[in-house]
């Protein structure tokens, strides 16, 4: 498939022509993603543990002036700082079918967008089929031209002899060559479109391909 190649089929086009698509990474990419959000689904039936820390510090505390009673205890005012810490552990026993169902609506999601990817790479496919088809026909036309020129050219050279030998006129000869003429002119016009078309072809697979390539016939 570089420059110097001379034969091409139309499965290596279709294949080339999928792969090169800038698309075709968002099939592995949508896979990936689904693969994820499953993977995070899965983790809230693990148990969780949270902790909270919380501190206090007061410039001033309620003080009441009551002075000692004999026998009873003295009162303290409460200490200015505070300092609290808990942890909290959980785990999900039943959701109702709430996660199993979020699963299903990712892999249809995930379904979808591939089917919209698959719908423009078959659309690539249908023009890579139709540029290969259209640039094969030109190739099979030049090839009946050139048999025909072929044909023409030993028809001139008997022609030639015969009016060397003053059996023939000149203007059966004059026109043998120009009716090889004709046919000279509708070759290079078919090359001209065989070439347009390999080019686009050329871009579509994503590699170069020379103007001298000739296509395979498929089965």
């Amino acid at each position: 498939m570089h420059a110097q190649t001379t034969k091409l089929n139309l499965d290596s086009c279709v294949i080339l022509s999928r792969n090169n698509y800038p698309l075709i990474n968002q099939l592995n990419v949508l896979s990936e993603i689904e693969k994820l959000q499953k993977t995070n689904l899965n983790s809230n039936w693990l148990p969780s543990i949270s902790g909270n820390a919380q501190a206090s510090i007061q410039s001033d505390v309620t003080a009441l002036n009551i002075p000692a009673i004999p026998g009873f205890p003295t009162i303290i005012p409460p200490n200015k700082d505070q300092y609290k810490f808990y942890l909290e552990a959980g785990q999900l026993i039943y959701d109702g079918g709430t996660l199993q169902h979020q699963r299903h609506l990712y892999t249809y999601q995930t379904k979808a967008d591939q089917l919209r990817v698959e719908s423009e790479l078959y659309k690539i496919k249908d023009k890579t089929i139709q540029v290969f088809f259209n640039t094969l026909q030109l190739q099979e036309q030049m090839n009946v031209l050139n048999l025909t020129k072929k044909d023409l050219e030993a028809l001139l050279q008997k022609t030639n002899v015969a009016y060397e030998a003053q059996v023939v006129s000149g203007y059966q000869l004059n026109s043998v060559k120009a009716e090889i003429i004709k046919l000279e002119q509708k070759i290079l016009e078919l090359q001209s479109q065989k070439n347009s078309l390999l080019n686009i072809l050329a871009r579509l697979i994503g590699k170069n391909i020379s103007n001298n390539t000739q296509l395979e016939i498929p089965d």
